[in-house]
């Protein structure tokens, strides 16, 4: 049976946006006197949401800096606010989507199939991103983690998405860079498959359960468009064109 629906992760799966979220966090570093980190150091800092990623670089300057410098709740809170703030002020100045991500997405969604990114980066960054860097019209669902509801990999957006759709999570495919894209795959029941050329170690990807791993975008497409062959203009009320 073919593929229903295709969930993305955004960060590390289709955009590299280590480069924004390094400036965001490093600027708020600095303001508070603390070591900043080159941006390759964020590659395992992220995943887990903005605010997660403020706390691991504010743990990792500590544990770097001279002295016993205690953080207490109400600085952090307003550590990550302001991290948040300076994220917004410019989200997609520096990031870039992959080669070959583009016409990937473009070709899938030209054929019909739904296509959905989730994110556990705050909606109100992941929408001006994706606005900045993809055609309008490409996905059904852009979402990315909403005060009311919990992250990655809880399964409970994930379903919700797809319920959104009208589709059973066991015909979906969850594409994803990290640990928490899979672990959220597999526990909403959706198809895990990990992609290798973003912010994790490819074997960590594989050991936390991808049931398939692409090494390259154009791998990624051939498989996504045989998983997918359906005759989506009837799906969608069409005329009968098989392709």
């Amino acid at each position: 049976m073919p593929a229903q629906a295709i969930i993305f992760d955004l960060d590390g799966t289709l955009v590299d946006t280590i480069p924004d979220i390094a400036a965001s966090i490093n600027t708020v570093l600095r303001k508070e006197g603390l070591r900043t980190h080159e941006p390759e150091a964020y590659r395992s800092m992220v995943g887990w949401g903005l605010r997660e990623a403020v706390r691991r670089a504010v743990c990792a300057s500590l544990t770097k800096a001279d002295g016993d410098r205690h953080i207490d709740d109400t600085l952090f809170a307003d550590m990550a606010k302001a991290a948040h703030a300076a994220y917004a002020a410019a989200p997609a100045d520096r990031s870039a989507v992959y080669p070959g991500i583009h016409k990937l997405v473009e070709e899938l969604s030209g054929a019909g199939v739904p296509l959905s990114i989730l994110s556990n980066k705050p909606d109100d960054l992941v929408q001006p991103i994706v606005k900045a860097l993809f055609p309008e019209g490409l996905f059904t669902v852009v979402r990315g983690r909403l005060p009311d509801a919990p992250a990655k990999p809880d399964p409970a957006s994930t379903v919700a998405l797809l319920g959104g759709l009208g589709v059973t999570p066991s015909a979906a495919m969850f594409v994803g860079d990290s640990e928490i894209d899979m672990e959220t795959a597999l526990k909403a029941g959706c198809l895990p498959v990990g992609v290798a050329w973003g912010f994790r170690d490819a074997l960590v990807v594989q050991q936390a359960g991808a049931a398939y791993m692409m090494d390259s975008v154009p791998a990624l497409r051939v498989f996504l468009l045989e998983r997918t062959k359906h005759d989506w203009t009837t799906h969608k009320g069409g005329t009968d064109d098989t392709q």
